[in-house]
């Protein structure tokens, strides 16, 4: 790969990064509440949903910004 677009695929998948463990800090947050109250889900499920896909989230996040600052050593 070019050296000169190493710094700005470099620096993008770092947003989308952050950008992932960001939403699924929200929707760890609020997503069960969001289900809960408008999408009018039992409040078990909608909880448990809301938790777990707010997880995954986060860990998909980490796990791409997770090589990339390895790299950096």
């Amino acid at each position: 790969m070019d050296q000169s677009q190493q710094p700005i695929i470099s620096s993008t998948l770092l947003a989308f990064s952050r950008i992932l463990q960001w939403s699924g800090a929200l929707i760890f947050l609020f997503g069960g509440k969001f289900l809960y109250e408008i999408k009018h889900r039992d409040f078990i499920t909608s909880e448990v949903l809301g938790i777990v896909v707010g997880i995954l989230l986060v860990l998909v996040g980490g796990g791409i910004s997770y090589p990339k600052k390895s790299t950096r050593q």
